[in-house]
Formats: structure tokens, sequence, C-alpha cells
């Protein structure tokens, strides 16, 4: 019921609270590194890491879903069709973690190993403050002959819907790895609290990204494709 609804909402919110301030308390980590998850759907596989250090752990998810249904061990946690999903920035591409994942990947590949990855990652075309000028990201992202490339605009959630149903899609028919950029990213609010923008942000672009509200530009498309009425 609506009661049940709220409880578990509430669970969720909780747990994320928990993550945010690395608690003793939060069910995922206990505090050992900053994730974000819930237990409330014993769906602990919801995390996050500015270090890449979520991609080992995604590639093992996508691995033990396969191996556990293969063997038709009782009570799969994932069920047959499942996909492994995990998100990063850009600038963690240069990372350790992502690129030890990415060599686990393409390996099992090789071997023609089912590997169900869905990776995404998130396109400000700058990593804190060193800016990507030369578009490395798209540069490295072509050097992934193993994985299926999908692009969307992180400034329209028409697209990101669309190329992210189209990923995962794929990813959950074919049982093989795909990418797919977020591109466009713009943070309203910088990187972290500790970021300073105005180490490396004129004060015009710190205004333009703080009037970035992709939600207010959702609503927009919403009224104009006549699924929302303007009050």
């Amino acid at each position: 019921g609506a009661g049940e609804s709220t409880a578990v909402l509430a669970d969720i919110v909780r747990d994320r609270a928990r993550g945010y301030v690395v608690s003793i308390h939060d069910p995922i980590s206990r505090g050992a590194h900053c994730l974000l998850g819930s237990n409330a759907f014993d769906y602990d596989y919801i995390v996050t890491s500015t270090l890449a250090s979520q991609s080992g752990p995604a590639v093992g998810r996508a691995f033990g879903s396969v191996l556990y249904n293969t063997l038709k061990l009782p009570n799969p946690k994932f069920p047959p069709g499942s996909l492994s999903f995990v998100s990063l920035g850009d600038g963690s591409i240069n990372n350790g973690h992502f690129s030890s994942a990415i060599n686990v990947v393409d390996y099992a590949v090789h071997q023609k190993v089912k590997v169900p990855l869905l990776i995404a990652v998130t396109n400000n075309k700058m990593c804190i403050s060193l800016r990507d000028k030369n578009n490395w990201l798209f540069t490295f992202v072509n050097k992934l002959l193993n994985f299926r490339k999908f692009k969307c605009d992180g400034n329209d959630m028409l697209s990101v819907y669309q190329q992210f149903k189209f990923a995962a899609d794929y990813v959950r028919k074919s049982q093989k790895p795909a990418i797919i950029v977020v591109d466009e990213i713009r943070r309203q609010f910088g990187h972290a609290a500790t970021d300073r923008q105005h180490a490396y942000l004129s004060e015009e672009e710190i205004e333009a990204l703080a009037n970035n509200d992709v939600l207010l530009k959702l609503c927009r498309q919403w009224i104009q494709l006549g699924v929302f009425r303007e009050a």
C-alpha cells in the first residue's frame, strides 16, 4: 500500500544519506568508501565512486550473473537477461581501476564469454580543473573494439532515455558489453563542495552552468509534446 511505499522510500533516502557522509551505518560500505545504495530492494550494486573503483565489481557482477544462471543455482539474485551497470566521469577513464576492468572484459569477449555490462561515462570535458580540449574521451572510446558505442545529449532527458534504452536492450539481448557517453554534462554547482571553480572558470562560465536547469528543460519538452499542459 501507500504506507509501505513511503516506508521503502524513506529507507532509500536514509541509506543514501548515510552513503554521502560515509557513515558506519551505511548498509553498503559500512563507512569504508563513499558509495550510494539501498538495501530496501536487496540491490546493493547501486554504487558510485570518484575513482573508478566501482568498475571492477561491475565486471564481476556481470560474470557472476551469467555463471549463476548457467549453473542453474537456486534463488538467483539477478534473473536471466540481467545486466550490470556502472557509471563514472570522463576523468576516471584514465584510472587504473577502469583500465583493469576494460582489460578483463576484452579478454573475456575474446574467449567468447558473455559479459552483460553497460558502462556510462558522463562527459563534462573537465576532470575537476583539467580540461579535455582535444576530445580524448572519444579517442579512448573508439579504441574499445569489443564495446558497442552509444552517445546521448546530457542536457536532453529524452535523448538520455532513448539512448540508454537502446544500449540496455542491446546488452540484454546480446549479452555483450556496451558503453554510452552522456555528452555535454554541465554541473550546475561545481564538481564538489570543495571545488574552487574560480580557479579555472570565469564568472560568466560559472553563471552559465548555474543557469543550466535540465529538469526545467525537460518540463518544457513535455509541454511542447503535449504530455503536460502549462498551468
